[in-house]
């Protein structure tokens, strides 16, 4: 059965939800409790030994033990603690991961009280490889039962799981995968709604989005927003009804302007439309509109003419 991953904000992870991140080149898991305001709470070193210690561990080329029992062995260190997750993070891949949810006896607690578990044990350093490490404490607070699946990163997830887009963090690339867990399409189908009477030349065109999978594009700003690295495909039309002139509009990559297109002059009780369309690639937070790019565009047609859509083609 394939595994489909949504990729989702750092404002959809719920409290008490169970993290995990990536940690040399996937060989193991880090794992932490979500507890608000992009924090959470986890069995560790302090972030900068952690950091030290995975490139201690890759390369003298350690595979037989977990990052976290080099780092007890160096630093004697490791302790529940309570960082931000963008830090813990360090660019890796972050994933919300409430696997044994449905697991048989392993009802999770309500959010906060699985806070105040958590909590409870700030401070402490009863780390044991075996019996408690991070995954043991992430669970115990979860749930009231310590697990550890020993599973390497990317494996043992269900669609229950979820990647999380931020600027920085590494997307999972799919060959870090197993064959049957992939990312979960992303791709947004827009339109205008209502005639625009006329649009001042810089001005974003903002349309309606009519498909919107994985929340990538804003009806507020007209803006496509990439949630991950990768190559993407987009397409953009605009039509007009003035007789007068014709109305210009170009893709605008981040701060760049992409490709454009021109209208003809409008037909009386007619439209002209123009349309174009770009293959680019595009790393996560990099954002795309469609401008207006001459000086004043006039009787912007809707009814379908005048449309923004895309996908990801490829996740780099």
């Amino acid at each position: 059965m394939m595994i489909f991953l949504e990729t989702k904000s750092v404002g959809d992870i719920k409290l008490g939800d169970l993290i995990q991140l990536r940690r040399m080149k996937g060989l193991f898991a880090h794992w932490a409790v979500y507890v608000g305001d992009g924090d959470v709470i986890h069995l560790a070193p302090p972030p900068s030994k952690m950091e030290l210690c995975s490139v201690i561990a890759s390369s003298s080329g350690v595979t037989t033990i977990s990052g976290e029992e080099i780092d007890m062995w160096l630093f004697g260190s490791i302790k529940v603690r309570r960082d931000k997750l963008t830090v813990v993070a360090k660019g890796s891949a972050i994933v919300v991961n409430n696997e044994c949810d449905s697991d048989p006896g392993m009802t999770p607690f309500p959010g906060e009280i699985i806070v105040k578990r958590a909590e409870s044990k700030l401070g402490t350093n009863d780390y044991n490889l075996l019996t408690w490490n991070c995954e043991h404490f992430a669970t115990w607070c979860r749930y009231g039962k310590a697990v550890c699946k020993q599973l390497p990163f990317g494996q043992g997830l269900s669609n229950v799981a979820y990647l999380v887009k931020s600027p920085g963090i590494e997307v999972i690339p799919p060959w870090t995968l197993p064959d049957d867990i992939v990312v979960k399409a992303m791709a947004f189908s827009s339109r205008l709604r209502q005639d625009l009477k006329s649009l001042d030349e810089g001005q974003p065109i903002k349309f309606t989005a009519d498909l919107n999978e994985g929340k990538v594009y804003s009806n507020h700003t007209g803006t496509f927003t990439a949630p991950l690295d990768g190559l993407y495909r987009l397409s953009f039309s605009v039509a007009h009804r003035n007789p007068g002139k014709p109305i210009s509009v170009y893709l605008k990559i981040n701060d760049i302007e992409n490709v454009g297109a021109t209208t003809d002059k409008a037909a009386p009780g007619l439209c002209s439309q123009a349309s174009n369309h770009a293959v680019v690639k595009m790393m996560a937070g990099d954002t795309a509109q469609v401008v207006i790019s001459n000086h004043e565009a006039e009787d912007i047609a809707a009814a379908g003419f005048t449309s923004f859509s895309g996908f990801l083609l490829q996740n780099n």
